[in-house]
């Protein structure tokens, strides 16, 4: 009797042991991520607070300089200003979750060359607030009819008032790892007709012919919206 416990003491137990093994060496950092964007209108100034869930976790290095592998998963909608009279600015999702990395590095904060231990320093960092400069802003675009994909069209945040006329301007955009909870329902109901149709993917010429912007549903959210 004795021995079929201890059997079933090292079944049970060595699973958890390799689990708790793996999670202290492997560790995940789950954080939030809260992106400010503040735009002049005709009106006077506007501004959106939008707040995603950034959750990495670390994988073995291989041998690999700049961290290794791992998985990276970002939950949350796309920060979107309303800039009145039905016109909107959105900053697309997939590239606005990594902006902290950029605005980080961009600062001085970051400079170890290994992404985990930027996450590491990421995670331990909140409460700073960090200038999100022209070069490094996601991509911004807008639809000149909202009920309709195809209308999407990209904007120049040095030169809003190209696409929504005259005295808008962008103010400025800042980000932060904070504790805010997770954005969210403030896209689904501009979306309602994409959501329903599942629009495909549409492909946008940029400035330079080269590049290619493709907006999908990950540019505007994580989960589909219900």
């Amino acid at each position: 009797m004795r021995s079929f416990l201890n059997v079933l003491g090292i079944v049970v137990g060595l699973p958890l042991l390799i689990k708790l093994g793996w999670s202290l060496a492997y560790p995940t950092y789950d954080f939030q991520r809260t992106l400010t964007i503040e735009v002049m209108t005709p009106d006077g100034p506007v501004q959106s607070v939008n707040t995603a869930r950034l959750l990495y976790t670390q994988g073995p290095s291989f041998g690999f300089v700049d961290g290794g592998s791992g998985s990276w998963k970002n939950f949350g909608e796309a920060p979107v200003v309303d800039l009145g009279n039905s016109q909107y600015l959105f900053a697309l999702f997939d590239s606005s979750t990594s902006v902290v990395f950029d605005a980080a590095e961009h600062a001085g904060f970051l400079d170890t060359g290994d992404r985990w231990r930027d996450v590491r320093k990421i995670d331990r960092a909140r409460g700073v607030v960090w200038d999100v400069p022209i070069a490094i802003m996601p991509e911004l675009v807008t639809f000149r009819d909202q009920s309709i994909f195809k209308t999407a069209a990209i904007v120049d945040p040095t030169n809003l008032a190209a696409t929504f006329g005259p005295r808008f301007e962008m103010i400025g955009m800042t980000v932060e790892v904070t504790r805010e909870p997770t954005t969210s329902g403030l896209i689904a109901p501009l979306f309602s007709e994409w959501i329903k149709e599942r629009w495909p993917p549409l492909r946008i010429p940029t400035k330079d012919s080269h590049l290619i912007l493709t907006l999908y549903d990950g540019s505007f959210w994580s989960t589909a919206p219900r």
